[in-house]
């Protein structure tokens, strides 16, 4: 569920920059039909990027990955899956989309062989690595000045993400779930992370949201990861050692 809710964010940041030209024009009635064609022209390409991974992973992959594991043992079949993931960004990148997006396909195609999953703990040293710049680019482009301004704008907008999220989480598994665990599954969901703020700074970048409206989600986002966990710890059973 966490996954999915992260890849709509990303298919939402993909019709934003599609739609940012029409945005930027201003909205009126002469953009209804252009911004209805940018949109069916982004889900065909998203479709055809979606059924060339699919493709890929049912005919491709295994024997490319056993072929390369049986060339040279890991960590530099890692390295070999790693091209293949960049290559699908850059794909991902001449159709017009985020290279996140064709980062999160060239995943799947690789998620459904045992090998490939074996050498995903590979990649969380380059995660520590890389990982960290993107925030530090976050740090860069917030003002902090502007939060004493807004804090009324964070507070509404924390309550928004928090009841908005937890109600929407909560409902579609109360009958199936006790309600604490219900419960449970709801606050796990509110906090609001990398996904939300690839999309401010996008957004940002292509100068559809304001700096006071990227100070607020960061806000918010910081809030988020650090009350839920607290909120977990009262909700989640205590850990008991034998």
């Amino acid at each position: 569920m966490a996954e999915l809710d992260d890849l709509s964010g990303v298919v939402l940041l993909a019709l934003l920059t599609a739609l940012v030209p029409q945005l930027q024009a201003g909205l009126s009635a002469d953009l209804v039909g252009p911004m209805a064609l940018t949109l069916g022209l982004v889900l065909g390409k998203m479709a055809l990027l979606a059924l060339g991974g699919l493709l890929f992973a049912q005919y491709l992959e295994y024997p490319l990955t056993h072929w390369l594991h049986d060339l040279q043992p890991r960590p530099d079949l890692m390295i070999s899956v790693l091209g293949i993931g960049l290559v699908g960004a850059g794909l991902a990148a001449l159709l017009g989309f985020s290279a996140a997006i064709g980062a999160f396909f060239a995943g799947l195609i690789f998620s459904r062989d045992p090998l490939s999953v074996k050498i995903d703990a590979s990649f969380d040293s380059l995660s520590d690595l890389f990982i960290p710049f993107f925030f530090l680019h976050v740090g860069f482009a917030l003002d902090l000045s502007l939060l004493f301004g807004n804090l009324g704008a964070v507070l509404l907008l924390f309550a928004a993400a928090v009841v908005g999220k937890g109600l929407g989480s909560f409902m579609p598994v109360m009958n199936r779930l006790r309600p604490s665990s219900a419960l449970t599954f709801a606050v796990a969901l509110v906090p609001r992370s990398e996904i939300t703020l690839l999309v401010m700074q996008r957004g940002l970048d292509l100068g559809v949201v304001s700096p006071d409206a990227f100070a607020v989600v960061v806000a918010v986002v910081i809030l988020t990861m650090g009350t839920v966990p607290l909120a977990l710890r009262l909700l989640l059973p205590p850990v008991t050692t034998t």
